[in-house]
């Protein structure tokens, strides 16, 4: 049986998340099974639950494991497992797994660290479960692509019901750019009082919302049933006892729930068209898995919007990828015969070629032109460092691809046509992208800049608000303005930007006028010089102000450069 990896996880605290690890553990082993439980929060509940009251003693935890592969270390993977008496073992955590947030972030293949740990464990077990930190950050998102699934404890009560909509967000963007064969295990039901009708309200709301997306397991957890704190727990026999309730989910796996009729509640949740497809679809679309695919024959995105850079960073990227190989397979779409099209991997694939590689890991996947670009976009715009042109052209390639899938995406005008349920296209396109609405039609707005516009946007000469502003301009009045600024050494600031708008809306926008404009003092653009007042105190009363220290050493200059004038003429040095 190949070993199967589940993370546990909600980023909302309290629902059970390392009872639930913890209860399915030791069920799990006490039916034969060989299970690793990995504490991934550093508070340690996990580590404690398990007896070992002093987490932050323990010399070696996953923090060191973590480390060792950013460093390319050759770390004994299994070095800190602790062995339990109930038949499980623990890679235990504590506060140090907190510091290790920023060390990851700053990584190569961030996202991709703990699977390269466990990845050499699974051939000693059956199951390794994951206990998720209840946030969203780059330690669970870790988890996640580590996983074959995610088993959500959700309790049963109305803000932590609704809070799960961020954490299938996340999962859905890490199947679509990370880990295609990502799924939600279940969701489990927690902590339910039924003598609070809205309990019963909660529970049947993510029954509705959720059952034919995901599976909702039948058992449901009591809130007055808890995990005994002394073990064995979880060998209790009568089905009323709280440790049959929490032990249920291990038998529950492999089936599906079935829903019976209760009252809802206002819970918005997503649905599987915007998270997940079917696992039909998903075996239709993933033709053969991860094949390995020469780099000759895969072609890149048509007008892909992001540059690839042989800077240092890529240096370093093929210095990983020519040691550890290409960690994260790239995701490529048929073209052809024997031709690919690369949808998201473009500089991994560089790197490959870098390091010599001839061929990579590669997920062919169905996709039509408008999936592959929405597919290409969101996979790039998680890169560290983007360029406005780059995001502006991505923002509008992905507004295109919507259009052709029957959304308004004239985003940047004041009048916006609105979606179904109410809510404003550019509502929704700001919130699939994790932006304000506001910053989407920004970027939108650069496309219509010159190239050579655009670019002193991208090296920072330019600043957002008067390039949104210059774009208003015509081709003929941009061209101008170009000329304006080279003569000037200066680009417009806000205010001169919104003032050639207005001209250029009025028709009398010339390339004289763009000139006088130009030629005006900007108080941003004034070369400001300062002196430490310490250092000149002693030749000013403490009562002199600022404009007679000004003229004073004005005045001294002045005499300065008499004097010196005098010594030239007399044939001084």
């Amino acid at each position: 049986m190949p070993c199967r990896t589940i993370a546990v996880a909600n980023q909302k605290g309290g629902t059970g998340k390392t009872a639930t690890t913890l209860s399915l553990g030791i069920a799990l082993a006490h039916r034969g099974k060989r299970v690793l439980l990995v504490d991934a929060d550093p508070q340690g509940d996990l580590t404690k639950s398990l007896g070992w009251k002093d987490p932050d003693s323990l010399e070696a935890t996953i923090a060191n494991h973590l480390s060792a592969v950013i460093e390319g270390e050759g770390a004994d993977p299994r070095e800190g497992i602790l062995s339990h008496k109930e038949g499980i073992d623990l890679m235990p955590a504590n506060i140090e797994l907190a510091g290790m947030e920023m060390p990851v972030l700053m990584a190569m293949s961030r996202e991709q660290l703990l699977n390269v740990w466990v990845s050499s464990l699974k051939g000693d077990y059956d199951f390794i479960l994951f206990d998720c930190a209840p946030t969203l950050g780059i330690i669970p998102v870790n988890a996640f692509v580590a996983s074959d699934s995610v088993l959500i404890p959700v309790s049963v009560e109305y803000l932590p019901a609704s809070a799960m909509v961020g954490l299938l967000n996340t999962i859905g963007r890490v199947r679509r750019q990370i880990n295609p064969a990502l799924a939600v295990e279940g969701i489990l039901l927690t902590l339910f009082d039924s003598r609070n009708n809205l309990a019963h309200e909660v529970e049947q709301t993510i029954r509705d919302q959720c059952g034919s997306a995901y599976r909702v397991f039948d058992t449901v957890i009591p809130r007055r049933y808890r995990p005994p704190r002394r073990l064995p727990w979880a060998r209790a026999s009568s089905p009323t006892t709280g440790a049959a309730k929490w032990r249920a989910p291990s038998s529950a796996l492999p089936r599906r729930w079935s829903a019976v009729g209760r009252k809802k509640v206002p819970i918005t949740l997503p649905g599987v068209d915007d998270l997940f497809t079917s696992q039909g679809e998903r075996d239709g679309s993933a033709i053969g898995g991860v094949s390995d695919i020469p780099l000759a024959a895969i072609d890149p995105f048509p007008r892909h919007p992001f540059q690839v850079r042989d800077d240092e960073e890529m240096e370093r990227l093929a210095e990983s990828v020519a040691e550890n190989g290409v960690l994260a397979p790239l995701t490529v779409r048929a073209a052809g015969p024997e031709r690919y099209e690369l949808v998201s991997g473009h500089r991994r694939k560089r790197a490959a070629k870098l390091a010599g590689l001839e061929s990579v890991p590669c997920i062919v996947r169905a996709m039509t032109d408008e999936e592959a670009t929405i597919a290409m976009v969101d996979s790039n715009l998680q890169r560290e460092t983007i360029l406005p042109s780059e995001r502006a052209f991505a923002y509008s390639m992905r507004l295109e691809a919507m259009k052709h899938q029957g959304r308004r995406t004239d985003l940047t005008s004041v009048q916006v046509a609105q979606k179904s349920g109410g809510r404003w296209s550019r509502d929704i396109l700001a919130e699939e992208l994790d932006v304000s609405k506001d910053k989407v039609q920004r970027f939108i707005r650069l496309t219509f800049l010159s190239s050579e516009l655009l670019a002193l946007v991208d090296e920072g000469r330019m600043k957002m608000l008067p390039a949104v502003e210059v774009s208003y301009l015509t081709a003929e009045e941009q061209d101008h303005l170009l000329d304006a600024i080279r003569a000037q050494e200066a680009t417009p600031s806000h205010a001169q930007a919104l003032k050639m708008k207005r001209y250029s809306k009025e028709g009398t926008l010339t390339a004289a006028l763009v000139r006088s404009i130009m030629e005006e003092e900007k108080p941003n653009q004034v070369v400001q010089f300062k002196i430490p007042k310490r250092s000149i105190a002693r030749f000013f009363k403490p009562s002199a102000t600022k404009d007679e220290i000004e003229g004073r050493i004005v005045r001294a200059l002045e005499l300065l450069e008499q004097a010196e004038r005098r010594r030239s003429e007399l044939g001084g040095v």
